[in-house]
């Protein structure tokens, strides 16, 4: 991957742009949003940790229930690698567990790390981009909502619960938070704050 030092995407409409003639601030020509430079990135901070807060929370809630024969049935994101490992699928269990676990928390400490980080770091950029791109929590929440179809067809006491709101939620977080963090502070060692 080639990083280029003078290149930063416009947040507001994803378009590139040439910062190398520039002070401290830059104007896009295609959405005219001002962005300052400097602090790239500083709103990417609050995003990371308000995503993280609410990922910690997140298993205490189940996103889907539902009653089959007066017997209420429910699940939270820690409850399926756990159900998919016991119906002797292993491997299927492992990925999930990291695709909706791990990678998801990864991306928010690393985000949240490099604000304070002075050193370059190579390996945390790798890791970056690994847990961005493999962090399919997103995914996740759409087989929920085709699991709660599928459900509700069958069974008519199917609701989501406040863990699947809740997701929602961290999900707005999780995307803000890459949307608006410049990752080539990793490699530049430079402190964000």
């Amino acid at each position: 991957m080639k990083i280029l030092e003078n290149v930063i995407e416009c947040y507001g409409c994803g378009t590139f742009l040439d910062i190398s003639k520039a002070d401290s601030t830059v104007k896009c020509p295609k959405c005219h949003s001002i962005i300052d430079i400097k602090n790239h990135s500083k709103e990417a901070l609050a995003y990371a940790v308000s995503a993280l807060l609410i990922f910690i929370i997140l298993p205490n809630y189940p996103l889907i229930t539902t009653s089959i024969n007066g017997t209420q049935l429910y699940t939270t994101i820690i409850d399926t690698p756990i159900m998919i490992y016991k119906q002797h699928f292993p491997f299927v269990a492992a990925i999930t567990f990291f695709t909706i676990i791990i990678a998801p928390l990864l991306n928010s400490i690393i985000i949240i790390f490099a604000f304070f980080n002075k050193k370059p770091r190579k390996t945390l950029f790798k890791l970056y981009h690994i847990s961005r791109e493999w962090g399919f929590i997103d995914i996740f929440m759409l087989s929920c909502i085709v699991s709660y179809i599928k459900l509700s067809a069958t069974f008519q006491n199917t609701h989501f619960e406040k863990g699947f709101y809740l997701m929602i939620i961290y999900l707005i977080f999780f995307y803000l938070s890459n949307k608006k963090f410049d990752e080539k502070t990793l490699l530049k060692g430079q402190k964000c704050l």
